[in-house]
């Protein structure tokens, strides 16, 4: 399967509408930890039946508990979503600490007309791309 071409704005025209959290959203799930992280997960949750049926099968369930919250924590999320999802197919709730609506910069230029519109005004994506935020 070919990438999605990034210079067709009718490829990711879903993104007019995209807020800041969105668009937060669409830069972290691009991050290659952030993908290992949820690789673990999923990896854990393999062949897991929907109902526990042995001991084991509780312990698992409680392991994979305990590494959605520290992959939560790390990332500043509520719960952690599958990367393959953008943001319009997604609910992700981000911890207040995480500052996403508070890092819009003001003082930025007004981008040029076209389908990202005012998101290149928002002056977080990279340093959120590039790693989680310490505490």
């Amino acid at each position: 399967m070919l990438a999605p071409n990034w210079e067709d704005e009718e490829t990711y025209s879903y993104t007019r509408n995209y807020n800041l959290h969105s668009w937060a959203w669409e830069f972290l799930r691009r991050n290659p930890d952030y993908r290992r992280d949820f690789a673990e997960i999923a990896a854990q949750a393999d062949g897991l039946p929907d109902v526990p049926e042995t001991p084991e099968h509780v312990e698992r369930l409680n392991n994979i508990s305990r590494l959605r919250k520290q992959i939560a924590k790390r990332w500043w999320i509520g719960v952690p979503s599958d990367p393959k999802a953008a943001a319009h197919e997604v609910m992700v709730i981000w911890a207040r600490a995480a500052g996403v609506g508070l890092l819009y910069s003001w003082d930025a230029p007004e981008p040029a007309p076209g389908i990202f519109g005012p998101a290149f005004r928002m002056s977080f994506c990279i340093s959120l791309s590039a790693t989680p935020l310490s505490r």
